[in-house]
């Protein structure tokens, strides 16, 4: 299991993570003021990880006014952007 934060003053989104060889669940959580929102979940799949190996999966995060953005990267190649409403 993997535990991810992100913080922005007292804004934070933070990523439980759930990681296996041929893909990783990411459950994404939005923290504002010291209330918890469920965001969504992320899916990360490793496609070809035989051949070529595991890669990293790691994200960019940014609020957009009433919006969370979440680019999702493997290994460096961008893989997903996703908008979360808050």
């Amino acid at each position: 299991m993997q535990l991810l934060l992100y913080e922005n003053d007292k804004n934070n989104v933070a990523f439980i993570g759930l990681i296996d060889y041929y893909g990783s669940v990411f459950f994404v959580y939005y923290i504002s003021n010291g209330v918890l929102y469920e965001l969504g979940i992320i899916n990360s799949d490793q496609p070809d990880v035989e051949n070529v190996g595991f890669k990293e999966t790691t994200f960019d995060v940014y609020k957009e006014g009433n919006e969370i953005k979440i680019i999702v990267y493997l290994g460096k190649k961008q893989t997903q952007t996703l908008y979360f409403k808050i």
